[in-house]
């Protein structure tokens, strides 16, 4: 049960455990034809992410933290991002737990490697500088993306300024 996950504290403490999330990845896995061999975690960040098999990443949005509407901008940004020449994991599979129906997951393909913040501190300065520019145009790209008709996009931006400026 992911009960101990609508306080804060418990949230806190167990968002990322492998063995209370391990059932929900399996049966993810068995509902979309995968098999579930490996589970580890990913890296930490604001909702719970799992690498299975060294293949996939199943990224679990629950009520904590507006869940669903981060759901769906991901979802749709995965949409958008999919018809740009963007790297990027592409997302195979989405869905909502049938047993815990307050949370939804996405499936992306797993790509393997370090993440920017793990290996910053070894990049070269002109790696880095480089690294920016191609994001930088990447970026540039998303923002003229057309926004799909009732997306929570613009309403989200609009959330994350109003906190920034408030901050």
């Amino acid at each position: 049960s992911l009960d101990r996950l609508e306080t804060l504290d418990g949230y806190r403490q167990d968002f990322m455990d492998a063995a209370l999330w391990r059932p929900f990845v399996s049966r993810v896995c068995r509902e979309n034809g995968w098999s579930c061999s490996q589970v580890r975690p990913g890296l930490a960040g604001t909702f719970p992410t799992f690498i299975v098999d060294e293949s996939r990443i199943i990224k679990f949005f629950g009520p904590p933290f507006d869940g669903p509407t981060c759901f769906q901008v991901e979802q749709e940004t995965a949409g958008i991002v999919s018809g740009m020449d963007i790297p990027t994991a592409r997302l195979l599979a989405s869905g909502r737990l049938a047993e815990t129906p307050g949370w939804k997951y996405l499936i992306f393909e797993y790509i393997p490697g370090n993440s920017i913040g793990e290996v910053r501190v070894w990049l070269p300065e002109s790696e880095w500088l480089e690294l920016a520019r191609r994001m930088g145009t990447w970026v540039n790209r998303m923002h003229r993306a057309a926004i799909p008709a009732g997306s929570p996009l613009p309403q989200l931006d609009k959330t994350i300024m109003q906190r920034w400026f408030e901050a």
